[in-house]
């Protein structure tokens, strides 16, 4: 499938500082061939991350749209999230019990696998800006925060929604 560049617009039908984030396709990116499920930026704006249900991380050049590493989970993929140190990738696995899989990006090698969503797999993640942390937040309407370093669960929260929650960052 392919990936697209936002473009900022303001929303015309709310003046003063409500902005919204349009997608238009500049440029497509070719490599993924199922549905694109997440997206990181690395802090260079040089790379990105895709995650797609074909089971491939994959790390690209945006100037050039081509590959730089493709890493092949065996596993349908649901969320993405990079470290602030930009070492690790945390991918949601689409599997029975629903782990989140912390990937090493030099290597592509497994680091550790977190498991906590089992009655529904994790839609969004994100690391505190220290990476210490990873949270997640899943169809099991449970926002649940991570300890990296010792590979547990550190508390979670019942979020009562009638649809998934979703984090999408983290203020420090």
């Amino acid at each position: 499938r392919q990936l697209a560049e936002l473009e900022d617009k303001p929303y015309s039908d709310f003046p003063g500082s409500l902005q919204t984030a349009s997608i238009t396709e500049v440029r497509p990116f070719q490599g993924h061939t199922r549905f694109v499920t997440g997206i990181a930026y690395f802090g260079d704006g040089r790379r990105a991350a895709s995650v797609s249900n074909d089971s491939m991380l994959t790390i690209w050049d945006v100037q050039t749209r081509t590959p730089l590493q493709e890493i092949d989970t065996d596993h349908s993929l649901s969320a993405l999230a990079i470290s602030p140190d930009e070492t690790i990738a945390a991918i949601a696995i689409e599997a029975k019990d629903c782990p989140i899989e912390l990937r090493d990006l030099r290597s592509g090698k497994l680091i550790r696998t977190l498991r906590g969503h089992p009655d529904g797999r994790a839609v969004k993640l994100a690391f505190t800006p220290n990476g210490k942390r990873l949270v997640s937040s899943g169809y099991d309407h449970f926002v649940r925060v991570w300890d990296i370093d010792n590979r547990r669960e550190e508390r979670s929260f019942n979020v009562p929604v009638s649809s998934n929650p979703n984090i999408t960052s983290l203020s420090p």
